[in-house]
This record gives C-alpha cells, sequence and structure tokens, in this order.
C-alpha cells in the first residue's frame, strides 16, 4: 500500500495552516485552499512565505491525520511500570518522520511511532 502524498502550507506572516491545492515551480508560488471564498477558493503565496508540511501517512487517536511540523502528545513506557507524557514535534530525519524533541528535557532521546493491525 502506497501512502498519499499530500501537504499543507503554513502562512509564516499570520500563523494560519490551509490546505495545498498545487504548487507552481514556474511561478515559485503556492496555492492554498480558502474554503469560505467562492467562486475562487484559492489563495497563492510565494514560496518564501509559506513552511511547507507533508502527510506523514499516519492519523492520530481521533483520525486526523499527522503532518510535519505537527506537535504530537503519546505515553512512552520509561520502567518496568512508568508512562512517560511525551509532548514533541514530528519532523522528517534520516529518511523517515520522527517525533524529535521540541525541549531540551528530551533532547538526547529519539522515539518511534509504531503502528499496530491488530
Amino acid at each position: 500500500m502506497q501512502r498519499q502524498i499530500k501537504f499543507k502550507g503554513f502562512i509564516k506572516f499570520n500563523n494560519t495552516v490551509l490546505n495545498v491545492h498545487y504548487i507552481d515551480f514556474v511561478k515559485n508560488e503556492i496555492a492554498l485552499i480558502t474554503e469560505s471564498r467562492k467562486p475562487n477558493p484559492c489563495d497563492r503565496y510565494k514560496f518564501e512565505d509559506i513552511q511547507l508540511m507533508q502527510y506523514t501517512g499516519l492519523k492520530d487517536k481521533n483520525g486526523v491525520e499527522i503532518y510535519e511540523s505537527d506537535i504530537v502528545k503519546f505515553n512512552k513506557k520509561s520502567g518496568y511500570n512508568d508512562i512517560e507524557t511525551i509532548v514533541d514535534t514530528v519532523e522528517f530525519y534520516e529518511g523517515s518522520f520522527y517525533p524529535l524533541p521540541i525541549n531540551e528535557e528530551h533532547a538526547d532521546s529519539y522515539y518511534y511511532i509504531t503502528i499496530s493491525n491488530y
């Protein structure tokens, strides 16, 4: 099964995240979907104004898609019966998506997201 390739765009100057409609490499612009406006539901932005966030192929416990740069919260077993709650950001690192430390508290640790089909 192949992972669907799609993106969201983070607009840097107003801290808004919208779905990407298309990326135009000739004009160096990204069209983001703003469904509230008709008949033209897209706004175009220059590459430097947008941070692209790639879909990881994973969903959270509520079925919401997880994208690169999203902040995730999960539990990690840290001892025999100890559970530690971790808050990290999802980043692309060495060919895979990982939740990586946001702060210095977990700076020396890397965590793997495991998907189970059971």
